[in-house]
């Protein structure tokens, strides 16, 4: 039988083949007598330089004929196919179906030492695949895997003794291999490309090591302009975007005292979605600082600052107009230093590594599905024109999006509900329906969204009006409510298990502007609605 069945699933069969002599290959022979005949007949005729152009014509035929027998593995020059194996000498191996095209291989015919259970010694017909073996049985006739003992009994293991004699040592080794060449190879490999890889990854590492810029510090009474390699933690400076529009990095972890600024923190923590950062004014004396529950008041090191905007009424101010900081931590002790020493010490500890696959599935466009108000009915609104005009308010109103360079930028989420209402926001933070029927919401202050919280609030004004609008997680928000629906609970877990994203939204009136009390503001909101957004799937992977 030419063609062989193989039990394993890298290949589905082998074709029995024996190379031709190299008198009768065709890629040899025609060509030999091309040579004779350019000796005899064109090297007296023509002149030297044109004998050498035609010598050159026939050597390019020649070799992409010698090429096309190792391309083609139809062509049969090389080979012939043969019914006996041991009249073979190689064989044809086509892999599994999508695993590549097929291959010509040697097949070796070698004589082993019998095992304990026969005596002297067996022939062997194998042939090595993509670094696999493959061995011929006489039994079922056909090729396998070469088997490795990882099926056996757990009493096989237990009893097993290691190899008692050289010769079964040496039949393992011609079975299986020694294991230092493959040892050998990846060490090579893998040493090699942990190399590359380690100057690569230095290479980056020294473009985002801290600008060699000056800093204005307080110092001594009075500002100074030091380099940012000299910073201290203590120091209070001056920290904005340059006049020039020059992106430069934040030189050291700093806690913003005066000011508020947009910041691009992609360098630590991979999301371009620019974030909001302000000042500790209104965060009162009493509290202690926590780098990660305050961190919307830090400037962390290594980021660049995007927009700043001042403090005007602080007694310090700064002469470049820039916002006031503490720096909290410098060199390797923030959190971009932590982030390097991760990378250049973190190899020999890590056993794991996991990769996230967001946006396989998904895209990154995030859509408004409607809102459910639980006032009138339960199911989604999806029409914006039905909305209530307060909750179209809060929607509009209550959430971080900045102007950057005259470009709306912030949440996907929530620039998707304000394209989603048909509202417009504009840059002196004033939201106001595109079409009439609605007032402008003007924008008085921002209460961030905390990750501990799990909400965010603003106070705006409406006409003479001031109210709070508050967005957040359904769970938080339900604690706070003066009036909880009885549906509340069931309706938005409700749209969780589709896969949904909601929020809950509430507002209150307030009679007066009383300061930054933010409790004040919080007290016993009334329940609004709930929006609900998605997350738009690929639909060419289905």
């Amino acid at each position: 039988m030419a063609r062989f069945e193989v039990s394993g699933k890298s290949v589905q069969g082998v074709n029995l083949l024996r190379r031709r002599h190299w008198a009768s290959r065709l890629d040899l022979w025609p060509f030999l007598a091309l040579y004779v005949l350019w000796l005899l007949v064109v090297v007296p005729a023509l002149d030297f330089t044109d004998a050498l152009v035609v010598l050159g014509v026939f050597s390019a035929f020649h070799i992409l004929a010698f090429l096309f027998t190792a391309w083609l593995n139809k062509l049969c020059s090389v080979t012939v196919q043969v019914k006996d194996i041991r009249a073979a000498n190689a064989c044809k191996v086509t892999p599994a179906m999508f695993s590549g095209s097929k291959e010509i291989v040697p097949l070796h015919i070698q004589k082993t030492v019998a095992s304990s259970s026969a005596t002297g010694e067996v022939e062997e017909i194998y042939f090595d695949f993509r670094k696999q073996r493959f061995i011929y049985s006489s039994e079922e006739d056909t090729f396998f895997k070469l088997r490795y003992p990882t099926k056996e009994s757990f009493e096989h293991y237990i009893k097993g003794t290691g190899y008692g004699t050289d010769a079964k040592i040496n039949t393992a080794v011609d079975k299986w291999g020694r294991n230092i060449l493959f040892t050998l190879f990846m060490l090579f490999l893998f040493e090699s490309t942990m190399a590359k890889t380690r100057l690569k990854t230095l290479t980056e590492l020294r473009h985002v090591k801290v600008d060699s810029q000056t800093v204005t510090t307080y110092r001594c009474g009075k500002w100074v302009k030091i380099p940012g390699t000299e910073l201290l933690p203590g120091d209070v400076v001056s920290i904005g975007r340059s006049l020039s529009g020059e992106d430069k990095s934040v030189p050291a972890d700093m806690l913003l005292l005066a000011g508020s600024a947009i910041v691009n923190e992609a360098i630590l923590t991979g999301e371009s979605t620019p974030q909001w950062k302000v000042s500790v004014a209104g965060c009162g004396p009493e509290g202690n600082l926590s780098v990660k529950r305050d961190k919307n008041h830090i400037l962390f090191g290594g980021t660049k600052i995007l927009q700043h905007t001042p403090d005007k009424s602080i007694n310090l101010r700064s002469p470049d107009g820039g916002c006031i900081a503490f720096v909290l931590r410098t060199g390797f002790e923030t959190s971009q230093g932590k982030l390097m020493r991760t990378i250049l010490f973190s190899t020999e500890r890590v056993d794991i590594c996991c990769f996230d696959k967001t946006g396989t599935l998904t895209s990154d466009d995030m859509e408004f599905q409607g809102v459910v108000s639980l006032k009138d009915e339960e199911e989604l609104i999806t029409d914006a024109n039905k909305l209530p005009l307060r909750t179209q308010e809060v929607l509009s109103s209550c959430h971080a999006l900045v102007f950057v360079d005259n470009k709306l930028v912030g949440d996907p989420l929530e620039k998707a509900a304000i394209k989603g209402i048909d509202w417009i926001y504009t840059s002196d933070e004033k939201a106001m329906p595109k079409k009439s029927g609605g007032q402008p919401v003007q924008i008085v202050h921002r209460y961030h969204f905390a990750s501990h919280l799990k909400r965010m609030s603003v106070v705006v004004r409406i006409q003479e009006k001031f109210y709070t609008f508050i967005k957040g997680a359904p769970e938080t928000i339900q604690e706070r409510l003066v009036d909880l629906p009885a549906v509340y609970v069931e309706t938005y877990k409700k749209y969780t298990r589709q896969g949904s994203r909601v929020l809950a939204l509430a507002y209150k009136l307030l009679p007066d502007m009383p300061g930054h009390l933010v409790e004040y503001f919080l007290e016993k909101p009334e329940w609004q609605a709930f929006p609900t957004k998605s997350c738009l799937q690929k639909h060419h992977l289905f």
